[in-house]
């Protein structure tokens, strides 16, 4: 039975999405998923073991349902492993379990609140003797204070995906004295929790750091690695999530001597650190902090501060033992230009694009030699590569397609020595576990262990979707991902999606989309441009946009959508509006965040070649940045200054006004004539929903005033041919036709991303009954 494209996207979100994985042993790996539970409206956390003996024929546990862990790490030995757990009534533990053995369990929720356990600040990190782990939560809000008012101080808060956090704290759990060996006959009565305390610190020191772990090499166990991130001068802490400019580094954390706790008097305690160094300059954005068990080296990842909110990354490395005294060493530079005058755009390595933060365990060793394994961007694509920290050479382990099509790859563990677990999909494939075995000359063989299983009506729709990356001539760091329907040959090409990706600093991949899919299946080719300015393209690429933006990532746009007209894959945009609903465009505008940005400059600035028009909080005025967690982007993305690391906010004088305004979509907002839908998110951080209210608004007031027939097409009608024009047609729409142009759906709650269980539903349907609408 086939399935429409609203319930099919129903059953699209419910096929598991693969989040974290491990290698347990030297057969077998624990695999995590999300998983959307459509009648509880909430998604879910499951977890499943696969068992590698025969990898051609694995077999795994059934799912389990651990929605109320948070975090869960082995320990180096494997040979435990802890847990931080919160339930439904909003209690917290963290759990020492030891070969199916629950061995320590804390009640914590009293000495913080709510774990962390995303990439930026979250961690769970195990002591080199495995007697303590280091976490990251949030400090309570102190209930008394001398003076009372001192708690209602203006404490930052961190911005978009942490709605309501403002105190990350580091905490350390320990549940015996360090030593070479521990069993449970040693454990302390009692664990100690701590909360490292900076305050007795020089002033400039941070004071919210993440992704901590315990130096491997410190028998005292006093010493962390960290990733300090810093305030402005003007005291603002920048928005993190999607920006690695941030001013941040890495700090060495040095704690006060374990003593031993069983005489202790109080359950949890303030730690106040006996020293902090920064380990990197002040110039480099750094994060990712990993050690190399087999050397002691400091490995982490670093970008240039300030400027485009994310950029070419470079690999860096300060040798054992680390401290302000070592000067960090380059692994992986920065690729400014790889393209020279003949290059094959896929050969050269176009610079290093890796996730937030490096695998959990990045390292494997060939021919005696050690390599660091990372995804990374390339080009349009997602792949796997393998770096020597010897030479920083670079080489590409996945092939560029799963049979026709382009794919993009992730990586989830090494088990440190040759092998990889990783994740690959396509637009037609979701998401495959596969096993990677390295050979010492760093060839890999790949074998699937994991993929979904998919009703019969899912595989048939995915059966008739296709997908190709565009090239257009003369440009080299510009190419588009192609998501069509199955044709033969002779068929008019379907209705086509232009969708760019937001950012602007990011890349659309070939990689599985249940959205896009769904688009597909409702019979849309979608056209995803990575416009000049986009990752994997070279770091020049990436710098020739800021000051750009709204005339050379609309122009790119444009450029891919009629390259792909003159393939003949896509619907003549000469098709006007106004005419019968057979000849009207049956080209449509979707995008979000920046990708609204550029789409209110598309339909400004070229009003009548699309029919229709949806923009998902977008940046309408960039002269408004109001609330949003990262205003230095409203002043780079057009070329104004802004230092995160000296000065801070320039002021927003008239004149300053006036010049980001003229950049703005708002500016020509008395030329759109496209129907828009705004979806807006009211919780959104990143980009004040008041853009999107108050483009509602302007539109309703000044947009729409000349639609359908040309002035051009309208001098060549007859006397009667004039009078039988509409309102719409003459350019002249009632105030109830300009309401039926454009509408707004507000979702309560959601942020940036509007990526709610219910609000995503409603959001796919709202999209094409819009587009439907003005087919």
């Amino acid at each position: 039975m086939k399935l429409d494209p609203t319930a099919l996207y129903s059953e699209l979100l419910s096929i598991p999405l693969p989040t974290a994985g491990r290698f347990l042993d030297q057969s077998s790996v624990q695999l995590s998923y999300s998983v959307t539970d459509h009648t509880r409206n909430t998604k879910r956390t499951t977890s499943s073991t696969i068992w590698l003996d025969a990898p051609a024929a694995p077999k795994s546990t059934p799912a389990q349902d651990v929605s109320d862990v948070r975090l869960a790490a082995a320990s180096p030995s494997r040979r435990l492993e802890a847990v931080l757990r919160e339930t439904a009534d909003q209690k917290r533990f963290v759990e020492i379990w030891r070969n199916g053995q629950l061995d320590v369990c804390h009640d914590v929720t009293d000495a913080h609140d709510a774990f962390y356990n995303d990439p930026q600040y979250g961690t769970l990190n195990f002591s080199p003797s495995e007697t303590a782990v280091v976490y990251t939560a949030e400090a309570k809000v102190p209930s008394k204070t001398n003076p009372s008012y001192e708690k209602f101080k203006y404490v930052p808060p961190l911005g978009e995906r942490y709605p309501g956090r403002k105190r990350p704290t580091t905490f350390v759990f320990r549940w015996a004295a360090p030593a070479p060996s521990q069993s449970t006959e040693e454990y302390w009565d009692t664990p100690s929790l701590t909360a490292l305390d900076y305050t007795s610190l020089p002033a400039g020191t941070p004071t919210r750091f993440g992704q901590a772990l315990f130096d491997t090499s410190d028998a005292e166990e006093r010493q962390l690695y960290a990733t300090g991130y810093d305030l402005t001068p003007d005291g603002r802490l920048l928005g993190v999530v999607f920006c690695s400019n941030r001013p941040s580094g890495i700090w060495a954390l040095t704690l006060p001597p374990v003593q031993d706790r069983n005489a202790r008097t109080s359950d949890s305690a303030a730690c106040r650190v006996s020293a902090a160094v920064r380990l990197t300059p002040v110039e480099l954005a750094c994060r990712s902090p990993r050690i190399d068990d087999a050397t002691g080296s400091l490995y982490f990842l670093a970008c240039a501060v300030g400027g485009p909110h994310a950029s070419t990354a470079s690999l860096w490395r300060l040798p054992a033992p680390a401290n302000a005294d070592v000067k960090p060493q380059v692994v992986l530079d920065v690729v400014l230009s790889p393209y020279g005058a003949n290059a094959d755009l896929d050969i050269p390595f176009p610079g290093f694009y890796p996730d937030i933060t490096l695998p959990r365990s990045p390292f494997v060793m060939l021919g005696g030699k050690r390599f660091v394994v990372s995804a990374s961007t390339w080009r349009s694509r997602n792949t796997v590569v393998l770096i020597s920290t010897d030479d920083g050479s670079v080489r590409d382990l996945c092939p560029m397609s799963l049979g026709d099509d382009p794919a993009t790859w992730s990586v989830l563990a090494t088990d440190g020595v040759s092998r990889l677990l990783c994740v690959r999909s396509a637009p037609a494939v979701p998401y495959e576990i596969v096993l990677g075995i390295l050979s010492a000359k760093g060839e890999v063989e790949w074998t699937v262990v994991a993929r979904p299983t998919l009703k019969a009506s899912v595989k048939d729709a995915l059966s008739r979707i296709s997908c190709s990356i565009l090239r257009v001539p003369e440009h080299k760091t510009l190419e588009a991902i192609v998501i069509s329907p199955s044709t033969t040959n002779g068929e008019s090409p379907p209705p086509c999606i232009l969708e760019p990706h937001g950012g602007p600093h990011a890349t659309f991949d070939p990689s599985w989309s249940a959205r896009t899919a769904a688009f597909v299946a409702a019979g849309y080719t979608v056209l995803h441009p990575n416009y000049t300015g986009s990752l994997g393209f070279g770091d020049a690429a990436v710098r020739a946009l800021p000051g750009n933006c709204g005339t050379l990532d609309v122009q790119d746009c444009i450029a891919t959508l009629r390259e792909l007209i003159k393939q003949g894959k896509a619907p003549d945009e000469r098709s006007k509006q106004g005419k019968a609903p057979d000849e009207r465009s049956k080209l449509f505008y979707l995008g979000g965040s920046h990708g609204g940005y550029i789409g209110g400059h598309v339909i400004g600035q070229y009003p009548d070649m699309f029919a229709a028009c949806v923009l998902r909080n977008p940046v309408i005025s960039a002269g408004e940045m109001s609330t949003t967690d990262i205003p230095d982007w409203y002043f780079a993305e057009f070329g104004v200054e802004y230092s995160v690391v000296e000065g801070g906010q320039p002021l927003m004088t008239p004149e300053m006004y006036a010049r980001l305004h003229a950049v703005s979509p708002i500016a020509l907002v008395e030329k759109v004539r496209t129907p828009v839908l705004l979806v807006m998110g009211e919780a959104d951080l990143r980009v004040a929903p008041t853009n999107g209210v108050n483009y509602y608004h302007a539109l309703r007031a000044h947009g729409y005033k000349a639609n359908g027939a040309t002035d051009k097409e309208k001098g060549s009608l007859t006397d009667k041919e004039k009078g039988s024009l509409t309102n719409r047609e003459k350019g002249s729409l009632t105030d109830r036709e300009k309401g039926s142009r454009v509408e707004m759906l507000m979702f309560p709650g959601m942020g940036h991303g509007i990526d709610g269980v219910e609000a995503s539903k409603a959001d796919l349907q709202a999209h094409l009954e819009w587009l439907e609408r003005w087919t």
